[in-house]
């Protein structure tokens, strides 16, 4: 088998950063529709002028949430993983 030249592997790695794109890109996708079927789920509502106006009514809240979250987790205080859930559910 004849040795691949750099040319060949520069052009290998660029279609697997392609690939990886993709796949990242359809993550992406696939998570934005999975959240948002849970959102119109949880709180019994089709209509999506009001679920944005929820979303960005409680968005600083939610925020406030998460960045209390993400300082419990930097400073160690991480529970048993549901205390998350818990404090999300007020």
């Amino acid at each position: 088998m004849a040795r691949k030249t750099k040319i060949e592997k520069i052009n290998t790695l660029e279609e697997q950063i392609k690939e990886l794109e993709q796949k990242k890109k359809e993550m992406l996708e696939k998570l934005y529709i999975e959240v948002g079927k849970h959102v119109v789920n949880e709180w019994d509502c089709n209509d999506d002028k009001v679920l944005k106006k929820l979303v960005d009514h409680f968005k600083e809240d939610a925020q406030k949430l998460l960045d209390s979250e993400d300082d419990e987790t930097l400073n160690g205080n991480e529970g048993s993983g549901d205390e998350g859930q818990k404090q999300l559910q007020y």
